[in-house]
């Protein structure tokens, strides 16, 4: 086990997070540390590794200012935003609040244009965008944007569907996918919008009509896979690049929709899910950055209804619905935590306060944050929502 190193700051002492050096012109992060004592190498530091910091319930962080689940997440700059939502029962009473904490974990609070739920977020590098949803019985139109000083920006023009994905690439954010018609009607509609507020419709729609994807922002590709087309589970996959030209990619290993998705190391990676006939799934897919899958060793039970996050050099996927048994359905509400590490290695990291699904995630600065979640034991749309947030630190 590495060591840990400390250094002293204005007469207290403080333990060193990051250390870097520079390599043919380079700065590169140091993340381990070696010596020789007695002959042999020893590690004496390893930086930016992951641990739990703490919770909103124990000080570490603000809690939200409301109980919440089904929220969109997005980060831009030095901010993480969880955005609309509702705290109890499946479609109501939506919010339009948006709890922002910066890289200090200090909160702020900003609205989308529309109180929505079942919408959908992320970002570019100079913006963050929530578009779609559903509003008590109608569609949403609205996309709001959210500059790196928070200043917002929209418009009313957007496609008016829920149950849709979102992923950032390039210049513009993409919302792919979703239903209309009062979710009777599917749709592969994909489109663009830009930090200049522009919402045009991408040419080239999904390979196939469905609902209830998973997005990840992924280098230069948006990539999203997995969802539902009618009343089946399916298993494609498609990537748009930054001239927002689609790839058609290998599907999944298992169809599988309520999948999470989080990239490190090259990779972009797709775990767990439920499949048809709500069977939960311990699958993981991994595409590299030519767009090839692979799989990566199963989880260790059933896991549905996670939320992951990038961090840095990590890939963080918590809380869900699990069950322990293949071919089972239901399940219960879990706290655990998995990390990826650029080498792909799967660590259980320490858990979430609070067991919980339908909870959101996203990054700032050297934390990643889990928030809100529907806290009934067994899995139910009726469930109350929380306002704890659990944060993680490089």
């Amino acid at each position: 086990m590495a060591k840990k190193m400390y250094a002293v700051q204005n007469g207290q002492l403080r333990k060193l997070r990051k250390g870097y050096t520079v390599i043919d012109r380079t700065v590169r992060k140091i993340r381990k540390g070696y010596t020789v004592i007695a002959g042999r190498i020893r590690p004496f530091w390893a930086g930016g590794e992951l641990e739990y910091f703490g919770n909103s319930s124990d000080g570490a962080i603000e809690a939200l200012g409301g109980r919440r689940k089904k929220m969109a997440a997005a980060s831009v700059g030095k901010y993480v935003l969880f955005g609309g939502g509702v705290s109890d029962g499946n479609t109501g009473p939506e919010f339009s609040t948006v709890y922002v904490y910066d890289d200090d974990l200090t909160s702020h609070t900003s609205n989308l244009y529309s109180v929505v739920v079942y919408h959908a977020g992320s970002q570019t590098s100079e913006f963050a965008a929530f578009g779609g949803g559903k509003t008590g019985s109608n569609h949403n139109y609205y996309i709001t944007g959210f500059t790196k000083t928070l200043t917002r920006f929209g418009t009313g023009k957007g496609r008016g569907k829920y149950y849709l994905s979102a992923a950032g690439v390039g210049e513009y954010v993409v919302f792919a996918g979703g239903a209309s018609a009062g979710g009777a009607t599917d749709e592969n509609t994909v489109h663009s919008f830009n930090v200049e507020g522009t919402h045009a419709q991408v040419a080239a729609g999904l390979s196939e009509k469905k609902k209830h994807l998973c997005g990840v922002p992924f280098g230069k590709y948006a990539v999203f896979a997995g969802g539902v087309n009618g009343g089946s589970v399916v298993a494609s996959a498609d990537a748009y690049d930054e001239d927002l030209t689609q790839k058609r990619i290998s599907s999944l290993s298992q169809a599988r929709t309520d999948l999470a998705g989080a990239s490190v190391g090259g990779r972009v990676l797709f775990l767990g899910g439920t499949q048809q006939q709500n069977y939960r799934v311990s699958a993981v897919d991994a595409y590299d950055e030519n767009l090839t899958r692979s799989t990566l060793p199963n989880l260790p039970y059933y896991f549905a209804e996670m939320a992951g996050v990038s961090l840095q050099g990590y890939a963080i996927f918590g809380g869900g619905i699990a069950v322990s048994v293949s071919g089972s359905t239901g399940g219960y509400a879990t706290p655990t935590v998995f990390s990826y590490n650029e080498d792909l290695t799967r660590k259980t990291e320490p858990n979430l306060s609070q067991s919980r699904y339908e909870l959101s995630a996203g990054s700032a600065g050297d934390y990643a944050l889990f928030a809100g979640g529907n806290i009934a034991t067994v899995p139910s749309n009726s469930g109350s929502a929380t306002d704890v947030v659990d944060v993680y630190r490089i």
